[in-house]
């Protein structure tokens, strides 16, 4: 089964747009489709992000979806300690490291973002760096 780091952005656009690619990870996740790998960084990043949504219009995030989201990703993700060396990461956005830190950490198959910055990697140490899409397209193919 594929071991998956997934970036913050694709779970605000999971709840953003519930039909829209990212929510197709989500619930492929939720579906035990692949692992999700996970760390105390990426969960502090998802909850402070989602939580600058929450009654913001258009949004229609509420502190039920961002506790309901963190409880699941607590209970139901694979976590890693967040401390790999990835200072030879090439990245303008330090706050991207955890990503690729927690990748290496859980000897991810893939990260998934829609971070330009992240994509344009291609990879980091052989650990493919997919879009939303690419990586629905891969889980297909496993399951083909």
């Amino acid at each position: 089964m594929l071991r998956v780091v997934v970036d913050t952005n694709l779970f605000v656009s999971a709840l953003l747009s519930p039909r829209g690619a990212p929510a197709q990870i989500l619930q492929a996740w939720k579906e035990r489709h692949f692992v999700l790998l996970c760390s105390a960084g990426i969960l502090t990043e998802i909850e402070a992000t989602l939580t600058g949504f929450v009654g913001r219009e258009p949004y229609q995030v509420t502190n039920r979806d961002v506790d309901e989201l963190l409880e699941l990703l607590r209970t139901e993700a694979l976590m890693t300690p967040g401390n790999a060396d990835v200072s030879d990461a090439t990245i303008s956005d330090a706050d991207d490291l955890i990503f690729l830190a927690c990748a290496l950490e859980g000897q991810a198959d893939a990260v998934a973002s829609g971070d330009s910055d992240l994509t344009a990697l291609h990879s980091y140490h052989d650990i493919p760096i997919l879009n939303a899409r690419q990586l629905i397209d891969r889980l297909a193919d496993e399951t083909d």
